[in-house]
């Protein structure tokens, strides 16, 4: 934009300079008109700019969700409220990923007639999934030449959702303790699928399975009755992002992003439900995921918060909380095995960890790497 901007300028006092030679060689009128407008009309438009830059208001329309390396269009809408037209608007774009935490910036340019709302679209791309934040950082109004800018206030902003693309893992889960039919301890707080004891009753719904019908108290209250299974103590499963082991780069945190979706995405599909959770910052966030549509609108927020290593990692976070939990197994996804690590429960660890590493843990471990994770994820045992 300061390129542009002295280029402009240059190109002006050339314009001066040629026409005041003009001038003087000709000593015709109409040459010091010419010359005379040359010389007012930036710093006249100029001050009509300062007396509309409070009347003009901007929105971004941005879609919702987008996929990674396609080309996505949003829009920049701006409203001129003001009796004075602009012939010139330079808006500098910020697109900040706040889970790989790349930072990139575009200009765009356009007029604003009088009275009038004027609409310009423009093109995102990422090259890695996450969460943009599209903002307004700087916008200028232009004189007629193009260098003498004002500037204007605008917090406008958007918000994008980059999905990560998932493949199918070879995964066979190890979970040993579903073998035990004579677990006495269940959930009090969340659902899950063990039919042996009852979490709840409530009313029937279309496409509830006719196995949970209480037949008995459905006759009695001449109403279907569903009941809910419960969740075992013993059988339960964690699937835990960790972001905050190690910095890492966008390519890595792109990479973690993708298997931690894969990993869950498959494990649903084997018919085994779960309770996610990930770290956003100095918290620790728990959702349990029993349908296709929880994981769907679990994955968005999930990629909302980046690496935050100073924060501590995630198990040492969750003990800290006081979430210390009882699953029969945790699945426990990081860069690397943090040095601070925390027991989630007594059940049992398998750690994912991103890099080719020699770590030395007393929990089974499998390591991928951030350029070839598919192939490292064609057969593996959780």
């Amino acid at each position: 934009m300061i390129k542009r901007i002295f280029g402009t300028a240059f190109l002006w006092l050339a314009g001066c300079l040629g026409l005041t030679f003009w001038t003087i060689h000709t000593s015709s009128l109409t040459g010091i008109a010419v010359t005379v407008l040359w010389l007012v009309i930036p710093f006249l438009t100029f001050l009509l700019n300062r007396t509309v830059r409070n009347r003009i208001h901007v929105s971004i329309k941005v879609p919702a969700t987008m996929g990674k390396n396609k080309k996505t269009t949003a829009e920049l809408i701006l409203k001129n409220n003001s009796v004075i037209s602009v012939s010139k608007i330079l808006c500098k774009l910020k697109i900040t990923n706040h889970l790989t935490r790349q930072i990139s910036t575009m200009i765009t340019a356009l007029s604003a007639a009088a009275g009038e709302e004027t609409c310009i679209s423009f093109e995102i791309t990422s090259s890695h999934c996450g969460y943009l934040i599209v903002e307004i950082e700087k916008i200028f109004l232009m004189d007629w030449f193009g260098f003498l800018p004002v500037s204007c206030k605008a917090n406008a902003s958007g918000k994008i959702s980059v999905l990560p693309d998932t493949f199918v893992p070879g995964i066979s889960l190890s979970l040993s303790a579903t073998a035990r039919e004579d677990a006495q301890n269940w959930s009090q707080t969340h659902k899950g699928n063990d039919m042996t004891e009852v979490f709840a009753l409530r009313d029937y719904v279309p496409g509830d399975s006719l196995k949970q019908i209480h037949w008995k108290l459905s006759s009695k209250k001449q109403q279907l009755i569903v009941r809910e299974p419960s969740l075992s103590v013993e059988k339960s499963l964690l699937i835990y992002w960790d972001k905050n082991t190690r910095a890492v780069n966008g390519k890595e945190i792109d990479a973690m992003a993708e298997c931690m979706s894969s990993i869950c995405q498959e494990i649903l599909n084997q018919g085994i439900t779960y309770t996610i959770g990930w770290t956003e910052g100095k918290l620790c966030v728990f959702e349990n995921i029993d349908t296709d549509d929880q994981l769907l609108s679990v994955i968005p927020r999930m990629l909302k918060h980046g690496a935050e290593p100073d924060a501590g990692s995630g198990s040492f976070l969750n003990v800290q909380s006081g979430n210390y939990g009882s699953y029969g197994k945790v699945i426990y996804l990081a860069g690397t095995y943090p040095e601070d690590f925390r027991q989630f429960s007594d059940g049992e660890l398998s750690l994912v960890l991103c890099g080719k590493q020699n770590v030395e843990t007393e929990f089974s471990a499998v390591f991928f790497d951030a350029s070839n994770y598919e192939e490292d994820f064609e057969m593996i045992e959780l």
